[in-house]
């Protein structure tokens, strides 16, 4: 399955052939992926501008200017190919078996999405349910998003090492007061210790 660095490396590439650009032609060689295509998928995609695509997680997300967005999930084995799109009626590069969406943009670029055990998925959202989307609504932070990197140690881990911090010499100075020679013997033989381990070298 793609990681979520790879992810945003299928979206860096597609972001100059896709964003600001119309869908020409959408091409389906199948009804569904991992579930169904929507009702009049490649209708309602025809004509659209892609004003700017995103990604969330490991889903690439196209804002569309009929106020819809495309969510995109290359699932295990899913993958995109940009090619030139030569006019042909199939759309740009031969066709693979497991080539099943063809965009042809108006860029003047075929994007296919290839995806051998058809896991991926491909829906479209209203702009203002997208944050109720089931896959998207229980993400947390971007890992690489501003301010998704937590405290490297929270305020009560902190307190709490202090705390013990302060128990420890608390003790130590405890056991001082009451066994001062015991205390002294301690420290003489750890430092005996000490200079015998250097002599040995």
């Amino acid at each position: 399955m793609p990681e979520l660095p790879e992810v945003e490396t299928v979206r860096r590439r597609l972001q100059p052939v896709m964003e600001g650009a119309r869908f020409r032609r959408v091409i389906l060689r199948r009804d569904g992926l991992r579930r169904p295509f929507p009702h009049n998928f490649a209708g309602r995609l025809e004509r659209r501008t892609v004003r700017a695509l995103s990604r969330r997680g490991k889903f690439l997300l196209a804002e569309l200017s009929s106020g819809e967005t495309l969510v995109m999930h290359l699932g295990m084995s899913g993958s995109m190919r940009v090619g030139r799109d030569d006019g042909t009626k199939e759309g740009g590069d031969p066709a693979d078996r497991h080539d099943h969406v063809v965009f042809r943009m108006s860029s003047g670029a075929s994007v296919t999405f290839n995806d051998p055990r058809r896991f991926g998925v491909m829906d479209l959202v209203p702009r203002g349910q997208l944050s109720q989307y089931p896959a998207l609504e229980a993400m947390g932070p971007e890992p690489l998003g501003p301010g998704a990197a937590p405290d490297p140690e929270p305020e009560p881990a902190r307190e709490r090492a202090a705390e013990a911090g302060a128990v420890s010499e608390r003790g130590l100075d405890f056991h001082q007061s009451r066994f001062p020679a015991e205390s002294e013997a301690a420290g003489r033989g750890l430092r005996a210790g000490r200079l015998a381990s250097f002599d040995s070298f």
